[in-house]
């Protein structure tokens, strides 16, 4: 929201929010003898708002030494990964069985309650060819539970699954 005009006024602490002049200055001497830097930290916008940014700061020695910074906004980025890790953590903790497969069926994560239902790492639910022939009592129901999830659909039921010793579990999968 600033002016050409008044940025020219203005010096890096005026809009940046996390660092000390401190930093800024130790910043600016280490992008001098490398000549560049790349860096991400947060920035005030003249309406007041914090904004994420991405910072390529080059230095160039010419007639007049010069900084060339090109700053991007990645606010939008960062919350959404902030989402993610708060989706992540729910997942993780969540006393209900959670594993996730690619679209070929090939098994890649699970939670702890998971591990702790079936006593199976992620590899050995994985095993030869994926979890329908490793964790499903009947393979065939195992399939069929993967390929209505895979065309967009949702499984509701109970099955027969298996633990690592190969004791029969009735799971209600929802």
């Amino acid at each position: 929201g600033y002016s050409y005009e008044e940025l020219l006024k203005m010096s890096v602490k005026d809009v940046e929010v996390l660092d000390t002049q401190e930093v800024i200055e130790k910043r600016l001497q280490q992008i001098i003898k490398s000549g560049y830097a790349r860096f991400e930290t947060k920035h005030r916008r003249k309406d007041g708002t914090v904004i994420d940014i991405e910072a390529s700061v080059n230095y160039l020695l010419e007639q007049q030494p010069k900084f060339f910074c090109f700053m991007r906004d990645i606010t939008d980025r960062k919350r959404a990964e902030e989402g993610l890790v708060y989706f992540q953590m729910a997942v993780a903790s969540a006393t209900d069985a959670i594993g996730m497969s690619t679209p070929a069926g090939r098994h890649y994560y699970q939670n702890a309650a998971y591990t702790r239902l079936f006593g199976l790492s992620v590899s050995e639910v994985d095993g030869v060819s994926g979890p329908p022939a490793t964790v499903y009592a009947e393979e065939e129901v195992g399939r069929r539970v993967f390929d209505t999830i895979m065309k967009g659909g949702f499984f509701i039921g109970e099955v027969k699954m298996l633990n690592k010793d190969r004791s029969v579990l009735d799971i209600y999968l929802r």
